[in-house]
């Protein structure tokens, strides 16, 4: 099953333009420019977000775009005035845009509000960020470093075994029990109560490591 990932590259934090401490998308940042074009080249990404003051030569800007387009990568352009004035632009809001237009189908929503099976749920903002992560990626068994590694790049603290279990107590209070495994020796697998589909058209395969392509 094919989770989206979204390559971003911004000098200014991300979670300033898009909330992505409850997306339902996997988010990877890119740190050069190299990696940037072999993402983008080698279909890594599916979506990438760039501020443009990133780059220190706008040529190297206009590469990247030109790439993007040469491979059929939706580009978006990280900027305020699309934060506060997206609606204007788009018919797609940043909350839409990361938990729903390229998420899995799931029986949990976070926007507008964290719900289950459309019943509105009382959780944590720690908790709700850690459920986010687990809707990413149904059926995968994601261990304690595989949760940081996704933490670090929606910029969400990272997790303790502690914190990560008091969380997922958190969880199955609200969700009921049938939702989050613990696989033994392994980590902790989420299921949803819907069938596990995304919503879209060319779902590819992915290799089978936990997190990785």
């Amino acid at each position: 099953m094919h989770s989206w990932t979204m390559g971003y590259v911004s000098v200014t934090p991300i979670t300033d333009f898009l909330p992505t401490t409850i997306a339902t998308v996997r988010l990877r940042h890119l740190d050069t420019i190299n990696q940037v074009l072999h993402a983008l080249i080698s279909h890594e990404v599916d979506l990438f977000a760039v501020e443009v003051s990133w780059f220190s030569d706008p040529k190297e800007c206009d590469a990247v775009i030109e790439t993007a387009t040469k491979h059929a990568i939706p580009v978006i352009l990280l900027t305020r005035y699309v934060q506060s004035g997206i609606s204007e632009l788009t018919t797609l809001d940043p909350a839409e845009f990361l938990t729903k237009r390229y998420a899995p189908v799931s029986c949990v929503e976070f926007s507008p509000d964290v719900s289950h099976r459309g019943r509105i749920v009382s959780l944590s903002s720690r908790a709700i960020q850690l459920l986010a992560i687990f809707v990413t990626y149904p059926g995968q068994v994601l261990r304690l470093m595989d949760i940081n590694q996704e933490s670090q790049s929606r910029h969400v603290a990272s997790w303790t075994t502690h914190s990560l279990k008091a969380a997922i107590h958190a969880i199955t209070q609200e969700l009921g029990t049938d939702h989050i495994k613990n696989v033994r020796g392994f980590g902790y697998i989420f299921q949803s109560c819907l069938v596990s589909t995304h919503r879209r058209e060319d779902d590819r395969s992915v290799s089978e490591g936990m997190m990785g392509k």
